[in-house]
């Protein structure tokens, strides 16, 4: 087997959308030689996310290329950047590495630039239900509590003050927002499913349809924030196929990379092949410092 390595570490300002998974496709398509039978990529991921289709479009690229497809997570692979690795053969995580909800982000509809969870945006219709049956029972137990009306008559009067208290806050849902919202969770869960499906079951346990189905589910309902941190103990009792990634061969090179990538506040899209992944002596220099300072402590 010929491995190579694709390194994707993205600024925070950078998403992973159509540019870069051409840009991921050239590089590709430059480095690698062998045939798909012969062939092994590691991805290093450093991702806060960005467009599922671009994600999916990119992992169409990569699975296509090799037999075994795996991910090193030095720190985060958020949203979409989780979607990715959910096709991965073997997932690297390094002790303090997240993945995060496939919640994904839409434009808000006020803010130039801004964006928000599509599940706040699929929720708020049914948020804002709850919290008004909540408020006119509250208000008619205050108003049977205070005064000497009749229960009935505390709940009809609490409702018409709900009710005129929460209209100019319904005015302003966008019910084109709330679709979109949920059909991109759905376009989320989707790619989710087929992408499980296509991992290598020689390299990775099977994943029975229901433990597929339950995991995606998981992923996009049972965080209750976009940057919600998943944890390699987590996502591996979730049912992810999670390594430590200090087991990995090329573990410090990585983190040496991608601390360097961050440091000068660069995006780093290459691959390398495996006869490249070598240290170079400062990265030899800090490893040697690293190890002895751990030994003195």
């Amino acid at each position: 087997m010929t491995r190579y390595t694709l390194f994707l570490v993205q600024r925070l300002d950078e998403a992973m959308d159509r540019d870069l998974q051409w840009h991921v496709h050239q590089q590709l398509e430059a480095a690698i030689s062998t045939p798909p039978e012969q062939t092994e990529i590691c991805v290093v991921l450093q991702s806060l996310g960005g467009d599922a289709h671009a994600t999916y479009k990119m992992f169409l690229d990569l699975r296509s290329r090799c037999m075994v497809l795996e991910a090193i997570i030095p720190d985060y692979a958020k949203s979409a950047a989780t979607l990715l690795v959910l096709g991965m053969d073997k997932i690297w995580m390094g002790p303090c590495a997240e993945l995060g909800p496939l919640d994904v982000q839409i434009p808000h509809p006020d803010r130039d630039g801004e964006t928000i969870s599509g599940l706040d945006a699929r929720y708020c219709l049914e948020y804002l239900a709850d919290t008004c049956v909540r408020l006119v029972l509250r208000g008619a137990n205050a108003f049977v509590n205070d005064t000497a009306i009749s229960r009935q008559l505390g709940l009809r009067e609490s409702s018409r003050f709900i009710d005129a208290f929460m209209q100019p806050i319904v005015a302003k849902l966008d019910p084109h927002l709330m679709h979109r919202a949920a059909q991109q969770l759905r376009v989320a869960g989707d790619y989710a499913v087929r992408m499980m499906h296509a991992r290598n079951e020689d390299v990775c346990s099977a994943t029975s349809e229901e433990d597929i189905q339950r995991i995606c589910k998981l992923l996009i309902e049972m965080y209750s924030t976009h940057e919600f941190v998943i944890s390699r103990n987590e996502a591996h009792d979730l049912g992810l196929p999670i390594r430590a990634a200090e087991e990995h061969p090329y573990w410090h090179l990585v983190n040496m990379a991608c601390s360097d990538a961050l440091e000068n506040d660069d995006n780093l899209v290459r691959v390398m092949a495996d006869a490249e992944m070598v240290e170079t002596p400062e990265q030899a220099g800090a490893k040697a410092e690293a190890e002895a300072e751990a030994d003195s402590n």
